[in-house]
């Protein structure tokens, strides 16, 4: 609806552009009203995420943006909770820690909803495969023991580098840090850097495929841009909906100010969305530094869940 949101649709990238000799999914996705953030370089510094704003919105709002009683209401309602959507059936939304103590994001002075600003009801547009993906992955959670390769990503302590960033509720501080050929970015709940080469904008083959995919950057004035491609399909097993083959990331990192860093990005994968995800924030300096999550120190977890299985599995073959 014209004038209902905070944002210039006409700024948002178009396929097909060419830039550098790659084909990028976004020519342009500019913050309206950024001040001049100086030369490049600025970026660097220990940054947060943390926000109560999700990154797709919650069903307590309708719009981008909202007004300032609600947003005061919403932050005393969620205040000392776990963030949306967070399940855990043996006690982990009441034992674990999170960040509930934050307020919502705002961008350019006014209080955000959520990280997607499209489509415009800030959700994820999966397809009807990826759906139907995502009910047999959660089913298969529950029931699926046959071995590590099967067991989600949380359990394996293999978080995920890959872009678009998020806030996740808990460890969400990151660095930045610049050399003259890269640029790396180091999330403080998970243990490996996201490198983006900047002395080599050409994208390696697509038969080189890893987790978080393969980022090159360069500088539109005092603006990294990041494109990322090239990642590996982790679907175990392999369904409709769930690959990651076909999935791009545009990031737009620029300096708004002393304490604001401003995010952008643009996401597209034909194989788990109906239509591109586009998004921005703003992240302020972290009060502290980044710590290693070291996830496997002390972690029994995934052992025992699979020696638990292997033990119900011995006791059903002894009834037989």
């Amino acid at each position: 609806m014209p004038g209902s949101e905070d944002f210039d649709r006409r700024t948002w990238p178009t396929l097909g552009v060419r830039i550098r000799g790659v084909v990028l999914a976004a020519s342009v996705l500019v913050c309206a009203g950024a001040a001049n953030a100086g030369p490049p370089g600025r970026l660097e510094g220990s940054w947060t995420t943390s926000t109560l704003t999700p990154y797709a919105r919650p069903r307590a709002f309708t719009t981008l943006i909202v007004p300032d009683a609600a947003a005061a209401e919403y932050e005393r309602q969620r205040r000392g909770k776990p963030p949306e959507g967070v399940a855990d059936e043996v006690g982990g939304e009441e034992t674990d820690w999170w960040e509930t103590d934050v307020p919502l994001a705002r961008v350019r002075g006014r209080v955000r909803s959520s990280w997607i600003v499209a489509p415009l009801d800030g959700r994820v547009p999966f397809t009807g495969e990826a759906l139907s993906a995502n009910r047999a992955r959660q089913a298969r959670t529950k029931s699926d023991f046959s071995g590590p390769e099967v067991r989600p990503d949380g359990e394996r302590c293999l978080a995920s580098a890959a872009p678009p960033l998020q806030s996740v509720g808990a460890n969400d501080g990151f660095q930045i840090v610049q050399t003259p050929s890269a640029v790396v970015i180091l999330l403080e709940r998970v243990s490996g850097p996201r490198i983006v080469r900047l002395d080599h904008p050409v994208h390696v083959p697509e038969t080189i495929r890893t987790r978080d995919g393969d980022s090159i950057g360069w500088w539109e004035g005092s603006t990294l841009v990041v494109d990322t491609r090239n990642f590996a399909d982790l679907s175990v097993p392999a369904a409709p909906g769930e690959d990651r083959s076909r999935m791009r990331v545009i990031e737009r990192f620029t300096r708004t100010g002393p304490h604001e860093l401003h995010y952008a990005f643009f996401l597209s994968n034909s194989g788990r969305y109906a239509a591109p995800v586009q998004g921005e924030m703003v992240f302020g300096p972290s009060a502290g530094r980044t710590f290693e999550v070291a996830c496997h120190e002390g972690n029994y977890a995934l052992s025992n869940i699979l020696a638990g299985a292997r033990a119900v599995e011995r006791g059903a073959a002894r009834l037989k």
